[in-house]
């Protein structure tokens, strides 16, 4: 993706598909909201002109994510989350989970499967609201597909 002349452009993700296989991909901006320079821009202080984004490679991995939502009464909620951001000792993945999600179901686990490059040694799990609607839970795992890590927060 490369900007031109206009102003400058943050997206979330771009989504690119096959109207014969209907496979789609989908790039996620590798910045986060609170990156400072992370607009595609022709202005450096705005951010980079340039952005190479390339396709899943079978060095990326699965990890999944596991919530288990509070039995205490109206601790369940629908369609909560905005997104999910492993960090790690490697690095970070960040996915919109907003397309991910269901209700949550008092005292009963939902799982998210996010693809994404190794970040290492899972570190936290950042969680955010992108609705006004509460949720309480009991708790949060992240699984690594590759080392079979389970992290529960």
């Amino acid at each position: 993706v490369t900007a031109g002349n206009s102003d400058r452009w943050f997206f979330e993700w771009i989504s690119v598909g096959n109207s014969n296989t209907h496979e789609i991909l989908r790039f996620n901006n590798p910045f986060s909201a609170t990156t400072e320079n992370r607009y595609l821009s022709t202005d450096t202080k705005e951010g980079v002109a340039t952005l190479r984004m390339t396709t899943q490679t079978t060095a990326d991995l699965l990890y999944t994510v596991t919530t288990k939502t509070s039995a205490l009464p109206n601790s369940g909620s629908g369609m909560i989350l905005s997104s999910f951001k492993i960090e790690g000792t490697k690095g970070t993945l960040i996915e919109d989970a907003s397309a991910k999600i269901g209700k949550f179901v008092a005292g009963k686990e939902q799982k998210f499967q996010l693809r994404g490059e190794d970040v290492g040694t899972i570190e936290s799990i950042e969680v955010t609201a992108g609705n006004s609607d509460g949720w309480f839970f009991e708790w949060i795992s992240v699984a690594n597909s590759n080392t079979h890590e389970i992290i529960r927060f």
